[in-house]
């Protein structure tokens, strides 16, 4: 009998991360990062991202996580309980509705993280 162990979601190790000092990575929260107007723009993008791999492959099926209406907006519930996880830890929790991201696409969401600069601490 043959076995094929089939890929759910892709894991980085930490060597596999660029993290410039003063820029953002996949291991910032989504709070930190949405500090500042660049990364706003850039959670939107993800945003979009996540609901195209949402809907892909699936008709009309509603989608949920742990009870809650998968709403990115900036006031919903579910964004204020995201806000304290980091890109990594809320990729890697997606998998739990099916949603997966190649070790690529992990890597392309670093470099456009990394071409966002933290806000300096006052």
């Amino acid at each position: 009998m043959d076995y094929v162990l089939r890929e759910v979601g892709a894991v980085l190790n930490w060597f596999d991360i660029d993290a410039p000092a003063g820029r953002f990575s996949p291991n910032d929260t989504l709070g930190d990062i949405m500090g500042c107007l660049r990364g706003k723009l850039w959670f939107a993008k993800f945003g979009l991202t996540l609901k195209k791999k949402m809907n892909e492959g699936k008709k009309s099926e509603e989608k949920k996580s742990g009870g809650f209406d998968v709403d990115l907006s900036s006031g919903g519930e579910l964004m204020e309980m995201m806000s304290g996880f980091t890109v990594l830890r809320l990729t890697g929790m997606m998998g739990m509705m099916n949603i997966s991201f190649t070790k690529e696409e992990l890597l392309a969401l670093n470099a456009k993280l990394n071409k966002i600069r933290k806000p300096k601490k006052k």
